[in-house]
């Protein structure tokens, strides 16, 4: 990796379909000394304003990009078509302390731990620094433990499935729309189930449609997966 820590540069705010997010275009020759083979995590400064750690991917051999949330766009007044001044900050690969305890004394987590991909570690690694309480990281620190195989819930529930982490973007729209608590009452199985069924989508058309049936069903809290869903009192 180079030794280059940051770079600012200027580019326009794009998006594609209204249904889909705002993101920024950042040419493959500016994190080329990166030497970035796939998504990574980075601080991201959008025109004097922190829009804290977000995922930049690639795009093509010659873009990546990296999407803004609907509220930070609305709250700086950063409109689709402007050109803005982003500064880009390279994080380090360095576990959460509380993911860090966690495989120290885990043998079968740390185990498990170095059967994952880059890219898997990447998104559990990001989903526990996303929490803002210290409860919060350790709950989703212990939430993959394997078990038998089978990787455990916070409320002790298992699944024979693999666990699906949650996306950005989808945390984003659950969080804009305050419906976080919602998704996570949702029993784990329906949890995992949506998000692996959004994260299937090969159409980023595809992935906001599945998005906002899910935004829908919590809202309505009386539906999953268009079938009649009773919450448990």
């Amino acid at each position: 990796m180079s030794d280059l820590k940051s770079l600012t540069i200027e580019t326009k705010v794009r998006q594609k379909d209204r249904r889909l997010p705002v993101y920024l275009e950042i040419p493959a020759t500016k994190v080329k000394p990166w030497s970035l083979y796939g998504t990574a995590t980075v601080l991201v400064n959008v025109s004097g304003n922190d829009a804290g750690r977000r995922s930049i991917k690639k795009w093509d051999d010659n873009r990546w990009f990296i999407e803004l949330t609907k509220s930070f766009c609305s709250k700086h007044s950063i409109e689709v078509g402007t050109v803005v001044s982003v500064t880009i900050e390279r994080t380090t690969d360095d576990l959460p302390v509380e993911l860090a305890t966690v495989l120290d004394t885990n043998r079968s987590a740390r185990d498990a731990w170095e059967q994952l991909s880059p890219s898997r570690k990447r998104i559990i690694r990001e989903h526990i620094m996303a929490a803002k309480k210290p409860e919060t990281r350790e709950r989703r620190a212990s939430a993959w433990l394997p078990d038998d195989a089978e990787p455990e819930f916070p409320d002790g529930s298992r699944l024979k499935r693999a666990l699906n982490p949650m996306p950005d973007y989808v945390r984003d729209e659950l969080l804009e729309r305050d419906l976080m608590a919602a998704f996570e009452n949702r029993p784990p199985y329906q949890r995992n189930d949506y998000l692996g069924w959004i994260a299937r989508a090969k159409r980023p058309e595809t992935r906001a449609k599945r998005l906002a049936q899910m935004i829908d069903e919590l809202t309505s809290g009386d539906r999953y997966m268009k079938m009649e869903y009773k919450a448990k009192r």
